[in-house]
């Protein structure tokens, strides 16, 4: 055999070395790394922690008439609506003091009447209309209008005579209570 030829079979032979070293590596199994400790709830983990701050209070003083929130009366909802200055509703209220006018709407499903919907189906027709107002006029004076009579009448705040408390609490997600508004209602006279 020649130079070349003895040449061309050790690369084979090394070549063919490596393939095998390389084919029983592959065979190893790996070794999965192993972590001891112990989960009570495989979700504890995932949990966020709660908070522990204590909830938030918020007081307000409001007139004796309003109340917070939609009151249901068979198929009948009373709802107040707060206005600014600029005679738009306010969505949230933070100073009630800022409130120039209440109105009182009454909202039902006219059973008598119907429409087409763009489904083509027959609806009943929502209603929406204003019973009351109230208006402030100064610092301790209130003016009421009833609808549809258009009945007038002045009502005198007594800011320091609380006849009624409500409360309404919010929670968050966790069912944690974030905070609390109360609404502490003073007393209107004639």
């Amino acid at each position: 055999m020649t130079k070349k030829s003895w040449l061309i079979v050790i690369v084979l032979l090394v070549c063919t070395g490596f393939r095998l070293y390389a084919q029983n590596d592959k065979t190893k199994e790996e070794k999965v790394p192993v972590f001891n400790y112990v989960i009570d709830d495989a979700l504890d983990k995932f949990q966020a922690i709660p908070d522990t701050a204590k909830p938030v209070f918020y007081h307000y003083l409001v007139p004796e008439f309003y109340f917070h929130k939609p009151r249901k009366v068979k198929d009948t909802t009373f709802e107040f609506f707060c206005y600014d200055a600029w005679d738009s509703v306010m969505d949230v209220v933070k100073d009630y003091d800022s409130v120039l006018f209440y109105s009182l709407y009454k909202s039902y499903t006219d059973s008598a009447h119907t429409y087409i919907d763009k489904d083509g189906e027959k609806q009943f027709i929502p209603v929406s209309s204003i019973i009351k107002r109230y208006d402030k006029v100064n610092r301790n004076k209130w003016m009421t209008i009833e609808y549809p009579g258009n009945k007038y009448g002045e009502l005198r705040e007594f800011k320091n005579v609380i006849v009624g408390t409500d409360t309404e609490k919010v929670w968050n997600a966790h069912g944690d209570n974030i905070y609390t508004k109360i609404y502490h209602r003073y007393k209107l006279l004639k």
